[in-house]
């Protein structure tokens, strides 16, 4: 397992040892779907109105919509009513302080490299999220996580900053990827809505 800051950049006998790992097939998205982990294709610009022409792909239950499926709840982090306004919907996740939620999993293109979603601060104060992208392994084994930072959450709704990732091709044998939103500070806390992927490369 390996564990690399925002600050760090993926060196290059990591990159060549991922990239003959995804081509053999082990980091692939079609990978992943033999193995019952989600690949939804990317369908949406959620963040044309925001210069981001990209397509993306909602992660499960992206919206909140279905309760959390298959995400992991801690802490008091739970759905509430409420939804952020620029798109369908009439959930949202609240991270309380002490909280922290993580995605379902989801398969990753070979070069997926950036994240958004929706986000706010649950109190009248701005407010910090923290972001991880926690890539999982064969077997259920965790390998590797990435420190992307923290994202302000103002008091109204607004999509977060690109969020960067490493991509499929790191670290090596990556099977899905998840996220995980955790609230800095001891205020009220941060709701988040609509979570994305670009894939990039999808198949």
């Amino acid at each position: 397992m390996f564990r690399v800051p925002s600050s760090r950049l993926i060196t290059a006998p990591l990159a060549l040892a991922a990239t003959a790992a995804a081509f053999l097939g082990t980091g692939t998205p079609a990978h992943a779907a033999r193995l019952g982990i989600a690949c939804p294709a990317p369908t949406s610009t959620p963040f044309a109105a925001w210069g981001d022409h990209a397509s993306y792909a909602a992660v499960p239950d992206g919206g909140l919509e279905n309760g959390s499926a298959g995400w992991t709840l801690r802490g008091g982090a739970r759905v509430v009513r409420g939804n952020e306004p620029f798109g369908p919907g009439k959930h949202s996740l609240l991270l309380p302080a002490g909280s922290s939620a993580t995605t379902a999993p989801m398969c990753i293109g070979l070069l997926s490299s950036k994240m958004r979603f929706f986000l706010r601060s649950a109190g009248a104060a701005n407010s910090r999220v923290r972001v991880q992208v926690v890539y999982d392994g064969g077997l259920g084994a965790l390998a590797g996580l990435f420190d992307s930072g923290s994202v302000k959450a103002g008091p109204a709704w607004a999509p977060s900053t690109p969020i960067s990732m490493l991509g499929g091709l790191a670290p090596a044998l990556t099977r899905d990827v998840r996220f995980r939103f955790t609230p800095l500070g001891s205020d009220a806390g941060v709701r988040i809505d609509d979570v994305y992927l670009d894939p990039l490369i999808h198949r």
